[in-house]
């Protein structure tokens, strides 16, 4: 009965290829039996020897079909092989298996595999890695950080595109929370090439602490290119993040003010941090403490222009404590950056403080210009002349002035009351001008003596100061 007999021929292969690579194979298949092959496919293997075992690694996807052979026929093919790219460096043999599926009852079944030696080695596989970094070593929050970079294929294959990711990290290393900046996509680089000077920039979120921390590039950060080396696609480049730093130094008010007055304040804001401040307001407030708090009494605010690093301004504002203000102990606060145009640093060192004392309104009344002879008759009439000012800031009702013959320039209660003028309300800083007679004792005796003016001598006005209402004026007496 004849049967068909398939054998391989001819069989050629390359000396060597890469683990993971496709090559060609050529070969023939051959019908030496006595009647027609129908269908069959050749298989590939991959094997330490020459014969065929289970253990043989299978080259699957790659059989190469045949329709029918004549008896005695013979098919020449070429065709594509792959290696398992895990394959380790070494020398194989690639088996060629004819009617590698059984389907071809022969003559002979025994005689279907042939071996061709062959190296595999190491894999062609690209290696994606970021060569450098140039960027700044100091960037303030909010700014934008630009920086050049590029990544080299040093691998040994061609590398498809994919993507570059940057990150702000806290340590050279990447992990989850660091915070993403951005993305290039890079385009294929071929083995041992590069992707030419890339550039990028990306915002520093304004809410950055200050501090040190990392610029991480990591190149093909989709995983989308099998890497021969898959632990190296990372670079960090040290960076510090800036703050600028407001403070108040060298501030200078009054101790004391009265309600309703305007005070100058002056002080220096200075910029202790390591990046340029934005322009920013002072504000000042009236306060039970020396710290802020919402219920501060706020004095109005002073402009502060833009301030450069470990930059100093001198500053000066006008204060007006308002007229229901309480009289007592106080704090004046100097409160940098009010609106927080600023972003700090340190936000909690704003405020500086200093004492005052505030008193209610008063009016203060003094005699002024008093005039009298230098010498009298006792029991004649003396024409005295003064002014009464009110140095006060409040307006003074209506007073008394008193007049006394003294023995000394200090009113005591056993002094001569000489009699008393009336003085009308004067406002703020005003004065009258008077005029008033009065008559010595005739029983006087002769001596030096002194003419005391008593200003508001009946205690009708409440002063700030009740101890400047006295004034002297010497006076001889000769009898009569």
């Amino acid at each position: 009965m004849a049967s068909p007999d398939l054998i391989v021929q001819n069989a050629s292969t390359p000396l060597s290829a890469s683990a993971g690579s496709t090559f060609q194979v050529s070969y023939q298949l051959k019908n030496q039996g006595t009647g027609s092959a129908g269908t069959s496919y050749t298989k590939f293997y991959l094997s330490l020897d020459t014969t065929l075992s289970s253990d043989d690694l299978y080259l699957f996807g790659y059989d190469d079909f045949f329709s029918s052979i004549g008896a005695g026929s013979s098919i020449s093919r070429t065709a594509p092989v792959k290696t398992n790219i895990a394959t380790a460096p070494g020398t194989y043999y690639l088996l060629f298996q004819a009617d590698g599926a059984g389907s071809v009852a022969e003559s002979n079944e025994n005689n279907n595999v042939v071996a061709k030696a062959i190296t595999i080695t190491t894999a062609l596989r690209p290696d994606l890695v970021v060569s450098y970094i140039s960027a700044a070593t100091k960037i303030a929050a909010g700014a934008t950080l630009s920086f050049n970079y590029q990544i080299n294929n040093q691998g040994n294959e061609f590398a498809g595109s994919s993507t570059a990711d940057f990150y702000l990290s806290n340590d050279n290393i990447y992990s989850s929370d660091d915070v993403f900046l951005g993305s290039n996509n890079i385009a294929s680089i071929n083995a041992g090439g590069n992707s030419g000077s890339k550039s990028y920039s990306a915002i520093i979120n304004s809410s950055t602490a200050a501090g040190n921390y990392y610029l991480l590039i990591k190149a093909d950060s989709g995983a989308v290119v099998a890497e021969s080396n898959e632990t190296n696609n990372i670079t960090a480049k040290p960076i510090t993040i800036t703050k600028p730093d407001l403070i108040i130094e060298n501030a200078s008010a009054p101790t004391s003010a009265v309600a309703g007055s305007t005070i100058q304040l002056s002080y220096q804001i200075k910029n202790q941090g390591d990046a340029t401040a934005a322009d920013n307001y002072t504000r000042f407030y009236l306060s039970n403490d020396a710290t802020y708090s919402s219920d501060d009494i706020s004095l109005g605010s002073d402009y502060v222009a833009q301030l450069s690093a470990s930059g100093i301004r001198s500053e000066s504002y006008s204060a007006t404590i308002g007229a229901n203000v309480n009289a007592g102990n106080y704090y004046l606060l100097y409160r940098a950056d009010i609106n927080n145009y600023v972003l700090e640093s340190n936000e909690s060192n704003n405020v500086f403080a200093r004492e005052i004392s505030i008193s209610i309104p008063q009016p203060d009344l003094i005699v002024e210009n008093a005039l009298a002879p230098i010498s009298a008759v006792a029991g004649s009439n003396i024409q005295l002349d003064y002014q009464i000012k009110n140095q006060g800031n409040a307006t003074a009702g209506s007073s008394n002035t008193n007049f006394y013959l003294s023995n000394d320039s200090t009113y005591s209660s056993d002094d001569l009351f000489l009699g008393y003028d009336s003085v009308i309300s004067l406002g703020v800083g005003s004065f009258s001008s008077q005029s008033f007679s009065v008559t010595t004792d005739s029983n006087t005796i002769a001596g030096d003596y002194y003419l005391l003016f008593q200003a508001d001598a009946s205690g009708l006005v409440t002063e700030s100061n009740e101890i400047n209402n006295f004034s002297a004026s010497a006076i001889s007496i000769t009898a009569i």
